[in-house]
């Protein structure tokens, strides 16, 4: 890559931003972006493997800051004082790579593909012993977040890796604002223990081409790798993640159906065709929603111009959108006092009749699950959802909706 070329100032101007967030944010313990050669990012290397951010209290002299042009990190660095390539977490990294040549079935060498087709990276530049120790942690975790929505508008490796929870909720929310739309989540044993390994496949274009987005527990932590009770369930992991086919797996031209709050049959003269969510116009106020015959409609207008948060205002018009379309849901809108309560009712007989309603707020919308039964758990809907309270005097769960992404993240929870 010439030193004038596209690439070359695309990640000069990644060089850029993070020296100014650096500096703006006080941090004094060193920055590192790639930890493999530039080429992966002027080539849009179609895997990648970002990690949370470079650790330690010191910066190492003889680890360079934007790229490692010299080979992959994993192979030639000394960490904590162990020989090159032979620290622990590098071990671990060095046998994760030696078993996905095998499924994208490549001629390389393991470091060999890390280094030519694998875009190594740190979510979060900035280096910390922990993600406790992060100086002004929420703060640098939202430059991370716009840096990584910047770069992956431009381009999107079909595989990420990553091995923390920070990472995969904030790369899958900057992947939903593609937009993309959910194709498949899954959850895979690991051999270890009720540890889970997760991935996330995505549709990204109107062509049908997808992309995963995957996580395992941490392998500083977890050993996986050299763990033969984790070797069989990881390999299968594996084989899913990196599948060569998967860009096929929808078909072009198609439109994935999304999850959906299960219901009864229905009869012929029920049914009606299923109106696309992306569809939905933020333009008007209440101008392009279907809310005839819908109890309480009327108020809508009121309701969605109550809202002053833009993106909280686009999450509500699409949650009622998603919810007016339903069919074994009826949606209805109500003042109670000075609450603004959107409902749903069952029709169907098969569950509470009133299983679910939201309410809104300036800032946004509190959705209530009114009886103890999501489609992940409780524990994943904790992890998916910050917000998430539990224990109102009537029982109820609840999560706060602020933008798109958490309405669409929502239905992947609901029965």
């Amino acid at each position: 890559m010439s030193d004038n070329s596209p690439d070359n100032a695309a990640l000069e101007r990644c060089v850029e931003s993070i020296n100014a967030a650096y500096t703006r944010l006080g941090h004094r313990l060193g920055w590192r972006l790639l930890a493999g050669p530039r080429r992966t990012f002027a080539s849009r290397a179609p895997f990648a493997l970002i990690t949370l951010n470079p650790g330690g209290a010191r910066e190492d002299p003889g680890h360079p800051r934007t790229s490692s042009e010299n080979g992959s990190a994993y192979w030639i660095e000394s960490w904590k004082g162990h020989p090159p390539g032979t620290a622990p977490l590098q071990l671990q990294f060095q046998e994760l790579f030696a078993r996905l040549v095998t499924i994208v079935d490549t001629s390389e060498s393991p470091r060999a593909f890390v280094e030519n087709r694998v875009l190594v990276a740190h979510f979060v530049p900035f280096r910390s012993p922990s993600l406790a120790a992060l100086h002004r942690r929420s703060e640098s975790i939202a430059f991370a977040h716009r840096f990584w929505a910047e770069l992956l508008a431009e381009w999107i490796p079909r595989t990420i890796l990553t091995i923390d929870r920070v990472t995969f909720k904030n790369l899958r929310g900057i992947i939903l604002n593609r937009p993309a739309e959910v194709v498949a989540h899954r959850r895979f044993p690991t051999g270890w223990g009720h540890y889970t390994a997760e991935a996330f496949r995505f549709r990204v274009s109107k062509r049908g081409e997808t992309v995963t987005l995957a996580r395992l527990p941490h392998l500083s932590r977890f050993r996986l790798m050299s763990n033969e009770a984790c070797r069989q369930p990881l390999q299968d992991f594996l084989d899913y993640v990196c599948a060569p086919d998967h860009q096929a797996a929808v078909p072009h031209h198609s439109h994935a159906r999304r999850p959906r709050l299960r219901s009864a049959p229905r009869t012929p003269r029920e049914a009606s065709p299923r109106r696309r969510i992306d569809s939905v116009s933020h333009s008007r106020l209440g101008t392009s929603l279907q809310l005839a015959g819908i109890e309480g409609a009327e108020l809508y207008p009121e309701w969605e111009a109550h809202i002053e948060n833009r993106r909280a205002r686009a999450a509500f018009r699409l949650l009622v959108d998603i919810a007016a379309s339903l069919p074994h849901l009826v949606l209805s809108f109500r003042k109670k006092g000075a609450l603004k309560t959107c409902r749903l009712h069952d029709r169907s007989g098969q569950r509470p009749r009133l299983p679910y309603s939201f309410i809104v707020n300036r800032s946004w919308i509190k959705f209530y699950f009114r009886f103890r039964e999501v489609r992940a758990g409780k524990d994943a809907l904790k992890r998916d959802f910050d917000s998430f309270e539990d224990g109102n005097s009537k029982g109820e769960w609840t999560v706060r909706l602020r933008t798109e992404e958490d309405v669409r993240l929502l239905l992947t929870h609901l029965m």
